[in-house]
């Protein structure tokens, strides 16, 4: 941790930034790899290799290579990530304010927040579950992303506020840094050549920002001049979960590799044809004859039988042990999903669960839900104090799952008495915004309406007639 008292007190600010940065890089290892894993890689399987030494009679050693060849990550974080991140944030944010008449009104988070905030918020929501925080900067109606992997903030030692940061990045190895400085008013920024101690001075920028002018949030506004500070640091951390954690925990990284070994080393032996069990028959005890053996199954390239002198060679086939195997990777797959409290969807893929049934198996999710949807509100509420949007409420609509045969079932079969309306309005068969149109035209139909009458009724109902 970095604090802001520390820069203040430093007499070298730059050598201090430089520092910070290097501090930084040499931190970010647990990162970059949950990045890996995220995007379907593994790299405790770049480890995973194994080899055996034959020694023959005269002290000759043979080293065998038995590293798989071909290596099978599952890519259960991304599934993870994709599964938490998707139910918040794929669908809008609603943000309530009032317009100028005291009414309840959206606001336009698109003109708070530019055009792409919906993405954006997904991108920045995911790399806060692979890193356990994500920044958003708040530049000009628009939000960009700083990856934690790429930012140090600087913190007040007393308050643990956010008070300014820094920000570095290059476009490839031993191409020149980019370092940015925040703080209230605006940044410095300055080049690195590759990891030298000395910054090249670039540059200072102030912030760009958008004032209200008549009514409230941002219903009508017009550029003011740059440089007028925020009501707020415009760096905001978004965390996944409470704990302000990686979503990749201690269980569920380990239970990953042990997944990814286990299906690695079967798939391997069966690949390899090593469950071929070599018997020697006749073989009298001299090192010599075994390792002649050994040469010749070398040379023909491995064979089924041979005579030499007089030891022979018989393939035995050994069947792998498929029932175990897969016992092994289903329990850890229910237990990587335990641990991720999110409901293992197999839960529902066997057919004939109930929607009790699902929202029994989903209450450990919907728990920790409720804290990924707090950590989101206190990022949201203190983006539009940034960005100077009042607001009276701020709603995420999440995704769940509901067995909706089992619903439409009990609608006709247990609660026929319904009216007609009613059963229109609960049908998840029917768009809720066609459901007042086809009940009037099932009144209308039941009236005595001629057919043209009930024509001219729909067109009515379609604000299509005169």
């Amino acid at each position: 941790m970095t604090t802001f008292q520390e820069y203040e007190k430093a007499q070298d600010k730059e050598k201090f930034l430089v520092e910070a940065m290097d501090k930084h890089l040499a931190n970010i290892t647990p990162m970059l790899e949950n990045e890996m894993y995220y995007e379907g890689e593994n790299p405790f399987l770049a480890t995973f290799q194994n080899s055996l030494t034959l020694e023959d009679g005269t002290g000759e050693k043979t080293v065998v290579d038995l590293s798989p060849t071909i290596k099978i990550p599952s890519g259960f974080f991304s599934i993870i990530v994709g599964h938490i991140v998707g139910r918040l944030w794929d669908n809008p944010v609603h943000i309530g304010g009032t317009d100028e008449n005291g009414e309840d009104k959206d606001v336009d988070v698109t003109k708070a927040f530019g055009e792409s905030f919906s993405s954006d918020m997904h991108q920045i929501a995911t790399f806060s579950a692979i890193h356990s925080v994500c920044y958003a900067f708040y530049n000009y109606n628009k939000v960009e992303m700083f990856k934690a992997t790429e930012y140090r903030p600087f913190v007040d030692e007393r308050t643990g506020a956010h008070m300014a940061g820094l920000r570095f990045w290059r476009v490839a190895d031993k191409k020149p840094w980019v370092v940015q400085f925040y703080h209230s008013k605006g940044y410095t920024e300055w080049t690195r050549e590759d990891n030298k101690s000395t910054l090249i001075h670039v540059g200072e920028y102030t912030y760009t920002r958008k004032k209200p002018v008549g009514g409230k949030g941002f219903v009508d506004t017009t550029p003011v001049m740059a440089g007028e500070p925020y009501a707020e640091f415009p760096i905001v951390p978004l965390y996944t979960n409470p704990s302000r954690r990686s979503e990749m925990t201690t269980p569920i990284k380990a239970k990953i590799n042990a997944n990814d070994a286990k299906e690695t080393g079967y798939t391997d032996e069966a690949l390899k044809m090593k469950f071929i069990m070599w018997v020697f028959k006749g073989f009298g005890g001299n090192p010599n004859k075994l390792k002649s053996t050994l040469k010749m199954m070398k040379d023909l390239g491995i064979i089924a039988s041979g005579d030499v002198e007089d030891t022979s060679v018989e393939a035995k086939p050994i069947d792998l042990p498929h029932e175990s195997h897969e016992a092994t990777l289903e329990r850890l797959e229910a237990d990587i999903y335990r641990d991720a409290r999110i409901m293992n969807p197999k839960v529902i893929m066997n057919g004939g669960v109930t929607t009790v049934a699902i929202r029994a198996a989903m209450q450990r999710e919907d728990k920790k839900m409720v804290g990924v949807e707090a950590e989101a509100r206190k990022f949201i509420q203190r983006l539009l104090k940034v960005a100077g949007v009042e607001h009276t409420r701020i709603t995420f609509t999440h995704r769940t799952l509901v067995n909706e045969i089992e619903i439409v079932q009990m609608m006709v079969q247990g609660v026929p008495d319904l009216p007609f309306e009613h059963r229109v309005k609960l049908s998840p068969a029917i768009p809720q915004e066609l459901a007042e149109e086809i009940i009037a035209s099932y009144e209308a139909e039941h009236i005595g309406m001629s057919e043209e009458d009930i024509e001219k009724f729909k067109r009515l109902m379609n604000g299509q007639a005169n």
